[in-house]
């Protein structure tokens, strides 16, 4: 009697001339059987006509009912054991299944690094953008972002290739450390080709090389943040000031040169240009991407009667110069000037329909924005076909 009341999740009632057997949930009568001879019998005639379910709810383990019902997720399993009374062996409900390790691996939920940098260089970001599906005006097709885990500043390259990276980043090594007085002493990148080859050239210098796990991108989350941040704050100015597309790396530059002069809730509430340069931004430097802009030509005239400036587009911040980098687009030449005028509310580019960006000629001269590779004051581009305005 107690293992039948036991596997079957019931109570008996015994009387004088029969018993019954109830459900122990429900109270339903699941059993009626008569007294003879002093003893509750069972009789297999009974058995054929009694409902299922008294015999077929025997107890079983919660891991069986996760078999049966097709490996459900453990919180929808324990809800159904609750609300359909199934009967179990046992209360245990905790067990490990293999089959779902296996069947339905997932990504599981990292929580925020509470590591911290105390001062520059403790600790830099790298990681590689691209390729870009349209090459920039000087044959680029991705770039390079450092940032700096202590004051979130961003340094951005841009790359023709991948290959560029292990030069590149020994540039821009010896340029903050020399800078900044102090030595780089930690990189996290993933484990992309590019950086393979600076993980012997770290080791042999005694910088310590993160790496984060491979298909582990959430590891390297500042710089994918940061990469994501500089991607639509670019696309954002190339789409208001419609400049061409090919462009890009004019408008990741000038967005990148921005944000690093904006406060952030990850420093405080303090630019990232302040944190490391101990000195507010100049803002009154700051015109509007793409928009029209006449800079001083004065220097570049041949005789004496050449006009003094002519209408160019403005396209971002020297790196090299504190000067604006403006565009012709009659002659595809950019000028690097400090003496400019600008007409922020009139862009040349919005008026025109966009270039056939398959046919984007390769550079003879590169563009390169990181130090210590200086621009040239003047940067004559390949001519392409802009389907431009004459100029007034």
């Amino acid at each position: 009697v107690q293992q039948f009341c036991h596997d079957n999740n019931v109570y008996f009632e015994f009387h004088s001339t029969f018993f019954v057997v109830k459900d122990k949930s429900t109270h339903r009568i699941l059993l009626t059987g008569p007294s003879l001879d002093g003893l509750y019998t069972i009789t297999v005639p009974c058995l054929q006509s009694l409902p299922k379910v008294a015999f077929s709810a025997v107890r079983t383990t919660a891991q069986t009912w996760h078999q049966r019902l097709g490996h459900p997720h453990s919180q929808l399993l324990h809800s159904m054991l609750s609300r359909y009374s199934l009967p179990l062996a046992n209360k245990c409900s905790t067990f490990t299944c293999e089959p779902c390790f296996i069947g339905k691996s997932s990504k599981l939920h990292l929580s925020s690094s509470n590591s911290k940098s105390y001062n520059i260089l403790d600790l830099v970001f790298c990681d590689v953008w691209g390729p870009a599906p349209v090459a920039s005006s000087d044959g680029h097709h991705y770039f390079l972002l450092c940032v700096d885990h202590f004051s979130s500043y961003m340094w951005f390259f841009p790359l023709k290739q991948k290959s560029d990276v292990f030069p590149t980043f020994k540039r821009f090594m010896i340029m903050v450390e020399r800078q900044f007085q102090t030595k780089l002493k930690s990189v996290q990148t993933d484990w992309g080709g590019e950086f393979r080859n600076l993980h012997s050239y770290f080791s042999s210098i005694g910088i310590l090389h993160r790496l984060s796990c491979p298909h582990t991108s959430e590891q390297n989350g500042t710089v994918e943040r940061r990469h994501r941040h500089v991607v639509e704050t670019g696309l954002t100015l190339l789409a208001h000031s419609r400049v061409p597309t090919h462009f890009w790396h004019f408008a990741y530059d000038t967005a990148v040169y921005l944000i690093n002069r904006m406060p952030s809730r990850t420093t405080k509430n303090i630019s990232p240009f302040e944190l490391i340069f101990k000195t507010k931004p100049d803002f009154s430097f700051l015109r509007v991407f793409g928009c029209r802009c006449y800079p001083h030509l004065r220097p570049y005239n041949k005789h004496k009667m050449d006009f003094r400036s002519t209408p160019c587009v403005f396209l971002g911040y020297s790196t090299s110069h504190h000067g604006y980098r403006c565009l012709d687009p009659t002659t595809d030449r950019v000028y690097i000037c400090r003496h400019v005028r600008f007409d922020e509310s009139s862009f040349p580019f919005a008026k025109s329909p966009p270039p056939n960006l398959s046919t984007c000629p390769s550079p003879t001269e590169p563009y390169i924005s990181s130090y210590p590779n200086p621009i040239p004051t003047s940067v004559p581009l390949q001519p392409e076909k802009l389907n431009l305005p004459t100029p007034p």
